[in-house]
């Protein structure tokens, strides 16, 4: 089960590109800096966050912590690239609806004696990545991802009703 999902995140993030750092520019010249605020409506609430703590939230309910790290980190690059769409200025305002999230509270529900080494973990995984995202000629991707398959992609025209020339239909049985 680890090895299926490890092998379809890696199959999503190959055919788009390579990753780069994005505190050059980030969706075509925008300026990132690192101090970037999430605010997150969740059940009619605003939470504000700071980015690491959002993502280390989104990876830990996106993926189980057990998994290898390489997939971990697959996961937090694509989660940033995904939440990076939603950035205005310095803020980025999302919707749990949107994109998962776990608050510490639901982590250490969740993960009960495991929970300070695999939230350690992912806060290392998220960290260790330097704020990294995928980028398409320059531009950051919309880093769309699932977790269950049915045995390939699906044409991102039929889905999102958009043309992505980085999302191509693989197979992915």
């Amino acid at each position: 089960m680890k090895n299926k999902i490890l092998l379809i995140i890696i199959f999503l993030l190959c055919p788009f590109t390579f990753l780069i750092n994005n505190k050059d520019n980030t969706k075509s010249d925008i300026k990132v800096e690192d101090n970037i605020i999430v605010n997150l409506k969740r059940n009619d609430e605003i939470i504000s966050l700071n980015l690491d703590e959002y993502i280390i939230g989104v990876v830990g309910k996106e993926m189980p912590a057990s998994f290898y790290d390489e997939a971990l980190k697959a996961q937090a690059v694509a989660a940033r690239t995904f939440a990076y769409n939603y950035l205005e200025g310095n803020e980025i305002n999302i919707s749990d609806k949107i994109q998962g999230y776990a608050s510490i509270n639901e982590l250490k529900e969740k993960w009960q004696n495991d929970f300070d080494k695999y939230y350690n973990k992912i806060k290392n995984i998220v960290l260790s990545l330097d704020n990294e995202v995928i980028k398409y000629n320059g531009d950051i991707i919309k880093s769309y991802y699932y977790a269950i398959s049915n045995g390939k992609t699906e044409d991102v025209m039929e889905v999102f009703n958009e043309e992505l020339p980085y999302i191509e239909v693989v197979d992915s049985s």
